[in-house]
């Protein structure tokens, strides 16, 4: 599975509107494309941030995917009154325990190694941190 995390940086008092038009239309969209497993939207309204996180069935799809969704993501940063950037990833680990209801608090954990040492950060992470979590 792959994942694009697109960040929406913008106006704190313009995020909420932003939020409501990521989560209706531009959530509608993400999912109506081909090779899309997914999409979550989380926020830091009073940093004038949110994230739009969309799951991918391959790297394939979603490259694909990015012309036909750049006009949903202009309109998030154009909604917010700020920029957009985009952050391209391989799963390599996941879980939840449910699908969480809007308002819901989440904590996203951005680690950076040493190439060399991708293995075995993701390798630690399966067997001592998700477990923990778990």
């Amino acid at each position: 599975m792959f994942a694009r995390y697109t960040t929406v940086r913008g106006e704190p008092d313009k995020i909420e509107a932003a939020i409501e038009y990521v989560d209706g239309e531009a959530r509608a969209a993400v999912e109506a494309t081909p090779g899309n497993l997914g999409f979550a939207v989380v926020a830091d309204p009073a940093g004038g941030r949110l994230i739009g996180a969309s799951y991918w069935d391959s790297q394939e799809s979603m490259t694909n995917s990015e012309p036909a969704l750049a006009e949903v993501r202009t309109g998030a940063a154009r909604t917010a009154g700020g920029e957009a950037s985009i952050e391209r990833f391989e799963v390599a680990e996941g879980f939840r325990q449910s699908i969480p209801a809007r308002g819901a608090l989440a904590r996203l954990s951005r680690f950076q190694v040493e190439p060399a040492r991708v293995d075995e950060v993701i390798t630690s992470m399966r067997e001592e941190s998700v477990p923990r979590v778990k």
